[in-house]
């Protein structure tokens, strides 16, 4: 600065084309806030953030829909992440008017005095700037009424990690000659003059978006590795992968685990539904309700060309090291649970967990069991098994139960 203090870090500069002495400087207040940290904890955590997005309101209609009075200004919020701090405290739909006392104008900016001039700066440097378990407050407009908030802001994780060895390192799984990853922020750079692109789908998925449960990722196909096994199978973007053998997969680790046990059970092929760039997604159901694959391979070829693969790639693994210990767990012996309803039309209507008789109908009980069947379906594959033992303890009237229904 003028009187000689450091201001900031200079970060990047942007060069080539017409542009000159554009550079990036990280404020200072956040280079001291990630010294603390490292001193403190030995890690950065990250700034803290909104864990909300948001849009300019800068159409009188949409101010008067909203019900903005004529002298308050402000922005609309669109979606708010449910494992972030404001999760319950904002809504979307809310109007954000001001933050920490500063009117937050239609565009999203705010109005800082410092030393008898001003600056306009998006409003999400007054949450940025601070260290942690500082306290922000909010008036917002909801339903044409204002009202007070305050939360204390921290990180707020993307489904893709965004800092390399900080947040996310290189993790994969191959089968076939295709390349499953999960999508981390690198990626957009490491792909630069590369023959494989990135789909915007996939680059929006997994930086705008927020995880909706712990874990979730954006998984994608990366690129696949030639061999007659996959001929026919053409890659030109990175595409995100939601479907194997028809379930859903929430991150790299269910892809894999998913994999490896249709291997184990011998099924004839493995089938990947993908989502595509733009234009009619590729994921169909046909009229017989099953869904359409976008790549398939025959199992028991895509196994056998493996060590080939690998040796031709001179690639140490088929997977990185955080997945190696799927491999035993899913060799490990099955194990079989179920949930029995009992009817009144059974040989022995007794339910050993109500101790009398049951009295709903063949009819109802069946269709007891496809509710809960549906509701199973609907959760990520990790979560399945727990959420089946729950459901045995509510529902089962077989002895097994009391165990989850382990047989």
């Amino acid at each position: 600065g003028a009187d000689g203090r450091v201001v900031g870090v200079a970060a990047q500069k942007l060069t080539g084309g017409k542009t000159d002495n554009i550079g990036y400087v990280i404020p200072i207040q956040i280079i001291l806030n990630v010294i603390e940290d490292f001193h403190l904890t030995g890690r950065w955590a990250g700034v803290a953030e909104l864990g909300f997005t948001w849009g300019a309101l800068e159409s009188e209609a949409m101010s008067d829909f909203l019900r903005v009075p004529q002298d308050r200004t402000g922005v609309v919020i669109r979606d708010v992440s449910p494992l972030g701090c404001l999760h319950k405290v904002v809504l979307p739909g809310d109007v954000l008017l001001s933050m920490d006392g500063e009117r937050v104008n239609n565009n999203g900016t705010v109005e800082l005095a410092h030393r008898m001039q001003s600056c306009l700066l998006c409003f999400e440097y007054l949450v940025s700037w601070k260290a942690k378990d500082c306290t922000t407050r909010m008036e917002l407009l909801r339903q044409g009424e204002v009202r007070e908030a305050s939360a204390v802001l921290r990180p707020v994780r993307a489904k893709a990690p965004r800092f390399d060895t900080i947040d996310c390192s290189p993790s994969w799984f191959l089968v076939g000659g295709l390349v499953f990853s999960r999508f981390a922020s690198p990626m957009l750079k490491e792909v630069q003059g590369s023959t494989v692109g990135i789909a915007q789908s996939v680059a929006s998925a997994g930086i705008w978006s927020f995880q909706r449960e712990e874990g979730e990722e954006v998984c994608v196909l990366l690129r696949g590795l030639r061999h007659h096994v996959n001929r026919g199978i053409g890659i030109s973007t990175c595409q995100e992968v939601r479907f194997v053998n028809g379930r859903r997969v929430y991150n790299l680790r269910e892809l894999a685990a998913r994999v490896l046990c249709v291997v184990r059970e011998g099924a004839e092929f493995l089938t990947f539904g993908m989502v595509e760039r733009e234009g009619p997604a590729s994921q169909r159901e046909g009229k017989t309700g099953h869904i359409v694959p976008s790549f398939v391979l025959r199992t028991k070829e895509a196994l056998a060309a493996e060590h080939e693969i690998l040796q031709m790639h001179r690639i140490p693994g088929r997977m990185s090291e955080e997945l190696i210990p799927l491999e035993a767990e899913c060799a490990a012996a099955p194990r079989c649970a179920h949930i029995l309803w009992a009817h009144s039309g059974c040989r022995d209507p007794m339910s050993a967990r109500t101790q009398r008789d049951a009295v709903r109908t063949r009819e109802e009980a069946r269709a007891e069991a496809l509710g809960v069947l549906r509701e199973l379906e609907a959760l990520s594959f990790t979560a399945r098994a727990e959420a089946f033992a729950e459901a045995a303890r509510k529902h089962s009237d077989c002895a097994s139960h009391k165990v989850g229904g382990d047989l």
